[in-house]
């Protein structure tokens, strides 16, 4: 299954697909033909791998998707262009600076407030919110 899902998205690459695909893992887990423990890992895996080949071949798609109009290439039916991202540096402006000193120096004390709470009224303290989850940890 998990190879015909990678193979699928190798020459298909879709949104659509994808959901099949998604929607396929759910079915084969309900069924109990797959171990929803082994598709976590699987996944955790995964998402290592894509993690380290975006860095490691970033230079190379960038390269690439140069040699293309406008920067911008069509490939598997997906678009792949080039980004660029400008954050701006304010703090040689004064009103800024002082602004800013003001909002850490709040959320520092936000923060203490938050951690004498939690460390004396932990039961008492109304819940925002919660949620649960799990956690892979994947071996060296």
């Amino acid at each position: 299954m998990e190879n015909n899902a990678l193979i699928t998205l190798q020459q298909n690459p879709s949104k659509e697909n994808i959901n099949k695909l998604v929607e396929s893992f759910r079915q084969q887990i309900d069924e109990g033909n797959m171990n929803p423990l082994s598709v976590a890992v699987s996944m955790a895996a995964l998402e290592t791998l894509v993690k380290e080949l975006r860095a490691v071949i970033s230079g190379y798609v960038m390269d690439e998707v140069a040699k293309y109009p406008k920067s911008k290439a069509d490939h598997l039916g997906a678009s792949v262009s080039l980004v660029d991202t400008i954050r701006h540096d304010f703090s040689h402006i004064e009103a800024w600076s002082d602004l800013e000193a003001v909002i850490v120096a709040a959320r520092e004390s936000q923060k203490r407030i938050e951690e004498e709470e939690k460390k004396w009224r932990r039961g008492e303290l109304p819940v925002k919110n919660s949620s649960s989850t799990f956690k892979v940890q994947l071996p060296k």
